[in-house]
């Protein structure tokens, strides 16, 4: 007989937790080494089509001004300048985008060793393509800068180039 509750019952613990039936990835040191490879071949392979489409680009806007209309726009052009602007454009472009897309595989390599899990193929080159592109178009964009500060762009009609 219980009187006011105070006579107490101790019960074992029961062992009815979840199972967690789910595998664990494995970590692959060849996977991880194949990939962030595979990352940086990507990112050669993107350094070359930014410095050939840069290289067309930038090549036919500077034909178009040296021959249309330098005195227009107030910019003296000679076919050494076009050249160099194409070289320092393509150069700029083309390693800024090996640069960029390898270390976009380098940052990929180092979060899959932190988490212990290797990514897909498709993540290293999704980010070496990106990283690739947007570096080697944004510094081939600065090289017009480095360009006009060596003295080889001017501002002003007719002016000589160095």
């Amino acid at each position: 007989y219980v009187m006011q509750g105070r006579e107490y019952e101790i019960y074992e613990p029961i062992d009815d937790a979840p199972i967690d039936d789910t595998p664990k990835p494995s970590f692959s040191w060849g996977n991880l080494f194949l990939n962030a490879l595979g990352g940086v071949a990507i990112a050669g392979l993107c350094a070359v089509a930014v410095g050939f489409g840069i290289g067309l680009v930038i090549g036919a806007i500077g034909v178009g001004v040296a021959t249309i209309g330098a005195s227009i726009i107030g910019v003296s052009l000679s076919t050494g300048t076009v050249l160099s602007i194409i070289g320092c454009a393509v150069s700029a472009g083309a390693s800024s985008a090996m640069i960029y897309g390898s270390f976009a595989s380098l940052e990929n390599a180092l979060k899959d060793m932190v988490i212990q899990n290797v990514s897909g193929f498709g993540d290293y080159v999704a980010d070496a393509v990106y990283d690739s592109f947007s570096g080697g178009i944004a510094s081939s964009m600065t090289s017009f800068g480095v360009l006009k500060g060596l003295g080889i762009l001017t501002n002003k009609p007719n002016s000589k180039p160095i």
